[in-house]
């Protein structure tokens, strides 16, 4: 046997054995799941692809017809509107004397009569700005008009054109004329219009006493088919009673005979719906026709656009099924597989952590079988370790606990601040008064932070440890560091959380002012805005730059430091914003702003609070 058989014989043993399914559960399951899902994926996909397609014709012919019959009413009430404006002759009573009696009229009444005239198309035309021009003819043909386009031709004549007649004609019935180019006015480039013209009909001998005609800009019917206008491969006629060509995408045969016979419908036939092969290309024509305008409207889209893509997602969907249901498959076998196996597996696991005197529990095994017993009795017998563990562990804590006890008995609060007292007296007693002073400022500050009751004190006590903390640095720089404080009486009852004020001073001065040379300030200031408290410290010290007042402001968004480098500024001042925050809400906190070299400023927001009856309405 040569090496290329060899190796083909060697492949072909290793296909069938990874088909073979007699000794493996997992690859059961597979090969069943397959018999099932072929099968469940090619009758669907057929099923879809068969709806999917009359679905999309279905929807896309009501989209068709409710656009066009949108379009239809839209373009029905502007000529609505327009034709109340030619029948306004009929009821204007001082309108038809002038007409019936400009024939009469010489010199100066003449023209008093025109300008009477004038006036009314004045009138007519400011009812309805989208309208270029407005021709009213006598009995005897003389035109008055007043038109947006600039004048009329001089040698045009309205009189000769066909459809001057037609409007004689029908006795004061209106007459829609289809699109035309208005070059009947002195212009290079002559838009296109469409019109609407009547008899005028006078009440008294019910007699035709001259003509209205108005013209409108093709921008009306542009401007009513923006819908249709988004739509893809499509194509819109609107054609008249006689044929002619009212509008289309394509303006260069406007006027014309419309130029595409095989998709009028038959004689008596003037609305519906029908798919048609166009130069072997499927379309959905849609028919609609305006009674009240005498105007068809015909819309014009290309399907094969629309449902090919269909086929390229159909086997799309075919390929995403069958990928999905094979996760599925691989998911349910190795669940199936390791539902035997992963509780020996964590059992195994917990079991070698012992060696790391750590002992937990087998946990998520709730089975009923022989595993799920042994994992319990294994339970039970980490439960009674634990509870011995933790019975030597707590002895162990209480001892701790003593020990710390004697020695923070040793440090007592109250033992340092009786020894603070002693060396006042003595400074004094040997006539030292600076240390005197300084020994009273700390017993003050000490016996302030560490005194028992309520955590709200009023701001002059507030205001009185932080005169008490600067004359300490004041004596430590060496009289460099000074403290301003604007204090306004009506707001120093006013009660505040306890430690809110000196930290921020604190941080002025270990961060602002120790730093810079200068003779260092710190300036207090308080006012009231509406029931909130505002008090500010500002420092004439280093300030902080740009990217450490961002880092800053964003730890008091999110409660931490964004930096672990921040100093222990930043977490003064974060400490003092959380316990504002906690204390009295969301609307209260601290807020600061800095400029490197100039000096920082820093404000809280505290609530009102005067008395024990504010506090206790405020929940502290």
């Amino acid at each position: 046997m040569s090496a290329k058989a060899g190796t083909a014989v060697g492949w072909m043993r290793k296909i069938v054995k990874a088909l073979d399914i007699r000794n493996q559960i997992r690859k059961k399951i597979v090969f069943t799941c397959l018999m099932i899902l072929i099968p469940s994926l090619a009758i669907p996909a057929i099923s879809f692809y068969i709806t999917t397609t009359n679905t999309m014709e279905e929807m896309m012919t009501q989209n068709m017809s409710d656009l066009t019959e949108s379009v239809s009413q839209n373009i029905e009430s502007y000529v609505d509107d327009v034709e109340k404006l030619t029948n306004a002759p009929y009821y204007s009573m001082e309108m038809q004397q002038t007409l019936l009696s400009l024939k009469y009229k010489v010199g100066l009444q003449r023209t008093e009569a025109e300008a009477k005239l004038f006036n009314t198309i004045d009138v007519l035309l400011g009812l309805r700005r989208d309208i270029i021009g407005l021709y009213i003819f006598d009995d005897t043909n003389n035109r008055y008009y007043k038109t947006s386009l600039g004048d009329v031709t001089p040698f045009y004549s309205f009189v000769d054109q066909p459809w001057f007649a037609k409007i004689k004609a029908l006795g004061g019935e209106r007459l829609m004329i289809t699109t035309r180019k208005a070059d009947h006015f002195v212009s290079p480039d002559p838009k296109y219009v469409f019109s609407i013209g009547r008899s005028i009909i006078s009440k008294e001998t019910n007699e035709a006493i001259g003509l209205i005609l108005v013209d409108m800009d093709l921008q009306v019917i542009r401007d009513r088919l923006t819908g249709l206008k988004k739509k893809r491969n499509t194509e819109f006629y609107i054609v008249d009673m006689d044929g002619q060509l009212v509008y289309s995408y394509d303006e260069s045969s406007l006027g014309e005979p419309f130029g595409r016979p095989e998709l009028m419908l038959k004689d008596g036939e003037n609305e519906g719906t029908r798919v048609m092969n166009i130069d072997g290309d499927r379309h959905l024509v849609t028919f609609s026709y305006s009674q009240r305008v005498g105007w068809k409207y015909i819309t014009v889209t290309d399907l094969e656009p629309l449902l090919q893509p269909n086929e390229s997602a159909i086997m799309n969907n075919i390929v995403i099924s069958t990928v999905v249901l094979l996760i599925l498959l691989g998911v349910v076998s190795l669940f199936v597989s390791s539902s035997m196996t992963n509780p020996i597996k964590k059992l195994q696991k917990t079991m070698l952590q012992m060696g790391e005197e750590r002992f937990y529990q087998v946990q998520g095994i709730e089975t009923r079988d022989e595993i799920g017993s042994l994992v319990r009795s294994y339970n039970e017998m980490i439960g009674r370790i634990n509870g011995l563990v933790n019975t030597v562990y707590k002895a162990g804590i209480k001892e701790k606990e003593a020990q710390l006890n004697a020695l923070q008995a040793q440090i007592n609060p109250h033992f340092l601040y009786n020894t603070l007292n002693s060396i006042g007296c003595m400074a004094e007693v040997r006539e030292v008064p600076e240390i005197s002073v300084v020994c009273k400022a700390v017993s003050d500050v000490f016996r302030y932070s560490i005194q028992s009751g309520s955590n709200l004190v009023t701001l002059r006590e507030e205001l009185d440890i932080v005169v008490q903390y600067m004359t300490i640095q004041s004596f430590r720089y060496d009289n460099r560091i000074e403290a301003i404080i604007n204090r306004d009486e009506s707001l120093l009852g006013v009660k505040v959380m306890k430690l809110s004020l000196q930290p921020i001073v604190e941080n002025a001065v270990y961060h602002g002012l120790e730093p810079s040379r200068g003779k260092g300030i710190v300036i207090i200031n308080m006012e009231l805005d509406n029931d909130s408290l505002l008090l500010s410290v500002f420092d004439n010290g280093v300030g902080m730059s740009e990217d450490k007042l961002q880092s800053l402001r964003h730890s008091f968004v999110h409660g931490r430091p964004t930096d672990p480098r921040t100093k222990a500024g930043g977490i003064g001042l974060l400490n003092v914003h959380e316990r504002i925050r906690l204390y009295y809400g969301e609307r209260c906190g601290v807020a600061i702003d800095s400029q490197e070299g100039t000096g920082t400023s820093v404000q809280l927001r505290l609530p009102y609070l005067t008395d024990d009856k504010d506090t206790k309405e405020a929940g502290l």
